[in-house]
């Protein structure tokens, strides 16, 4: 299978799945299990390609997609500000420092007028974060239900997250139940973060499906410039860290969880006869001790 970002990279399939038919239910799984779907082929945004293939596997990104991890890192990040004698702010103006990495949250908190404290915050906000982003982190609601049920239909499910590769895990592995996910990718050394398309490549190679046949699921532009680079689809919420009005360039947009599963099954055939090609046992979600210095490169 061909998998360089060269062969992948700018190709961006516009095949779709048209949704006939649902039933709106209060139940997201049900939802899921009652609409009905037929194809259709749309002109790719590439002049002249013709691809057709259906959409297979689904890769979220996590903070602002999956969790709501807002609280925690306000929460952290304003005791390292107040042990610097800085002012605290408030969890929507913490909500516009998120999303490019640790320190540039750091900068963005402390401003210019203090940028000789950048190193130090970094280290007391990382050291606070790594033995509290437990109590101010939790799944969205609905995500959990939704998760396993497009697991339950042999939906290829990956998270990819520009948090330090053991952080994410750690984070997959006490939220969600195990198995959740057939790959888990944080930022690791060597591995551009992103809106590179490296991650987003590497999972698509590791389930053994083209880049072309995924939705990239997320909340920031940096998700729709890594789906575009990597030549995948991709779905916005609006739920996380970015406005609705940013995320205009994303295929979709998705408000709240039951639009999302709607439009999955927009993007997916309605009997995905491909079971996970990775092991369950393999993901890797396992139970990490995190530390001060993984957070701090995220």
């Amino acid at each position: 299978m061909r998998n360089s970002r060269s062969e992948h990279q700018g190709a961006y399939t516009r095949e779709k799945s048209c949704l006939l038919a649902y039933t709106t239910l209060p139940n997201v799984g049900t939802l899921l299990r009652t609409w009905h779907c037929v194809k259709i082929y749309l002109p790719s945004r590439r002049s002249g390609d013709s691809l057709r293939t259906m959409h297979k596997a689904l890769i979220f990104d996590l903070d602002g997609t999956l969790v709501d991890s807002l609280p925690g890192i306000a929460a952290s990040l304003n005791r390292a500000l107040a042990l610097h004698g800085l002012p605290a702010h408030g969890d929507a103006a913490v909500r516009g420092f998120i999303g490019d990495g640790a320190r540039m949250l750091v900068t963005r908190a402390i401003g210019l007028g203090a940028s000789a404290h950048i190193e130090s915050m970094l280290r007391c906000f990382a050291e606070d974060y790594a033995v509290s982003w437990q109590h101010g982190t939790r799944p969205y609601d609905g995500i959990t239900a939704l998760l396993a049920d497009l697991r339950a239909r042999g939906v290829p499910l990956a998270v990819l997250s520009n948090k330090p590769h053991a952080f994410t895990a750690e984070i997959v592995a006490k939220l969600f139940p195990e198995h959740t996910f057939a790959a888990v990718l944080g930022n690791r050394e060597g591995l551009p973060h992103k809106p590179d398309p490296a991650g987003a490549l590497e999972i698509a190679a590791t389930l053994g499906i083209t880049p072309e046949s995924c939705v990239l699921i997320g909340d920031s532009t940096m998700d729709l410039d890594t789906a575009r680079n990597a030549g995948m689809a991709s779905i916005a919420v609006t739920w996380g860290y970015h406005d609705r009005e940013r995320l205009l360039g994303a295929d979709k947009i998705a408000e709240d969880v039951a639009e999302l599963a709607a439009l999955l099954a927009h993007f997916l055939p309605p009997h995905l006869p491909y079971p996970c090609p990775i092991s369950p046992g393999n993901a890797s979600t396992a139970s990490i001790t995190i530390t001060a210095k993984t957070i701090g490169r995220y």
